[in-house]
């Protein structure tokens, strides 16, 4: 699984995957009659954990790339 979270396009699909995931339940649970201001905290909140907690997004959270050192 490394290896395929290793490539930026791969990461950028299943981001992808993981959002259109949480709208989903999100929307489904709207029947229940929770307001959008709820809907809409739920997906930016679950959007946030993944992009911070999984290895989804190399630049920011725990799994965050070290930089190149810079040229000189």
């Amino acid at each position: 699984m490394k290896k395929l979270l290793a490539d930026p396009t791969i990461r950028l699909a299943f981001r992808a995957l993981v959002a259109a995931a949480i709208v989903a339940v999100t929307q489904i649970n709207a029947a229940s009659g929770g307001t959008i201001a709820w809907r809409s905290l739920a997906v930016g909140a679950g959007l946030a954990y993944c992009e911070i907690f999984t290895p989804l997004n190399s630049l920011v959270g725990l799994f965050k790339a070290a930089a190149p050192p810079s040229a000189k």
